[in-house]
C-alpha cells in the first residue's frame, strides 16, 4: 500500500472528532454509552497493573477518545498482520526460549499475546487502560499470560529486568527530543546486561519528497478511510489526520503527530543512552534498509559504545 503500508504513526497528542450527517448523532453517542464505550473501568476491578511511576499528569486523558474500541474500527484496516510480524522478529532476532520481552506501547495485546502463546514471558505496557483491558480480555480467551502494565513510557523502569525489548507502529517519538531520550535511557536501565532493543519506525527518508505521498485513501470493509500527513522539515516532526466515513454516515478522525528521526539521529541517541546499534534494517523481516524502505527498524545492544564506531546495514 505504498506511503502507508504501515500508518505513518501510532496516535498521540492530538484530537479526536466524530461527525454524523443528520440528527442521528445524539442517538448514536447514547448508544455508545450504554453500551460503555467512552466510559472509564474502575480500576478495582480492571486487574490491570500500576507502573512505578505516574507519567505526566497534564496528558492523562488525551489518549482515551482515540485508544477505545473504536481503535479497531479506525486504525485495524491499515495493521499488518501480527503473528507473522511476531515469526520476523523472532527470525530477525532469536532470542532464546522463555525470554522476558517488554512490548512498549503495546495498544492491545495484538504483538504481546503472539510471544506469550510461544512462551516468552511477555509484559505488555500501555497508557491506555482501555486498550489494556482489550488485550486483557483477549489473552484470557487465547489462554495465554501477559503482565499488562498501564504506564507512561517516559516513566516505566525496572532495572536490569528484561532480556528484549520491541516497540512497534512507529511507537516512538510522541514527545520532545529530550524525553524521547528519556525513554531510550529507561529502556537501557531496564534491559539485562546484553539485552536488545528493537525499534520499527517510519524511513525518515521515505514518503516525504512527492506530493503523492501526503495523501492516501482506502476503501475499508466500514468506509472510506483517508490518510494525511504533512511533514515539518524544520522540526523534523509530522502531522497525520487519519478520517473514516462510515457507511452509516457517521464520520470519525482523529489528528496526531510525532518526531521522525533520521539513521544518524537515532545512533546518537542510542549511543549517549548506553547502547549499541547492531543494524538497521528495511523490514521486520530484516530487508536491507534503503532510502526508499518503508520501514526503518532499529536493532540495539544494551553496552556502551564509542562515538567513532560505525553502525552497518542489512
Amino acid at each position: 500500500m505504498g506511503f502507508y503500508s504501515y500508518p505513518l504513526v501510532a496516535p498521540i497528542a492530538g484530537t479526536f472528532h466524530v461527525k454524523c450527517k443528520d440528527s442521528d448523532l445524539a442517538s448514536t453517542e447514547r448508544q455508545r454509552d450504554s453500551a460503555g464505550l467512552g466510559e472509564r473501568v474502575p480500576r478495582n476491578n480492571d486487574k490491570v497493573a500500576k507502573g512505578s511511576g505516574s507519567g505526566n499528569p497534564g496528558q492523562s486523558r488525551w489518549f482515551e477518545p482515540i485508544f477505545d474500541r473504536r481503535y479497531p474500527e479506525l486504525f485495524g484496516p491499515i495493521e499488518g498482520d501480527a503473528g507473522e510480524e511476531v515469526r520476523e522478529i523472532l527470525g530477525l532476532l532469536s532470542p532464546p526460549a522463555g525470554a522476558s520481552v517488554v512490548d512498549l506501547a503495546c495498544g492491545r495485546g495484538r504483538h504481546a499475546i503472539p510471544l506469550a502463546s510461544m512462551g516468552f514471558r511477555v509484559t505488555g505496557v500501555d497508557y491506555s487502560e482501555k486498550m489494556l483491558l482489550m488485550g486483557k480480555a483477549l489473552a484470557e480467551k487465547e489462554g495465554v499470560s501477559v503482565e499488562w502494565v498501564r504506564e507512561d513510557m517516559r516513566t516505566f523502569r525496572r532495572p536490569g529486568t528484561y532480556d528484549l525489548f520491541i516497540s512497534l507502529f512507529s511507537s516512538f517519538g510522541f514527545f520532545s527530543d529530550q524525553e524521547n531520550q528519556g525513554v531510550l535511557e529507561n529502556i537501557e536501565a531496564s534491559l539485562k546486561q546484553s539485552g536488545t532493543l528493537l525499534l520499527d519506525l517510519r524511513n525518515a527518508a521515505k514518503g516525504f519528497a512527492r506530493p503523492e505521498d501526503g495523501e492516501k485513501t482506502l476503501s475499508v470493509s466500514a468506509g472510506h478511510l483517508r490518510m494525511s500527513v504533512r511533514y515539518d522539515r524544520g522540526t523534523g516532526r509530522a502531522r497525520a489526520e487519519h478520517v473514516l466515513t462510515r457507511r452509516d454516515g457517521i464520520r470519525i478522525s482523529s489528528v496526531f503527530d510525532v518526531r521522525i528521526y533520521t539513521k544518524e539521529e537515532l545512533v546518537a541517541m542510542l549511543r549517549d543512552a548506553g547502547m549499541r546499534v547492531r543494524g538497521f534494517f528495511g523490514s521486520l523481516a530484516g530487508a536491507p534498509h534503503t532510502r526508499l524502505s518503508e520501514r526503518m527498524v532499529v536493532v540495539a545492544d544494551k553496552g556502551i559504545t564509542s562515538s567513532r564506531e560505525s553502525f552497518r546495514t542489512a
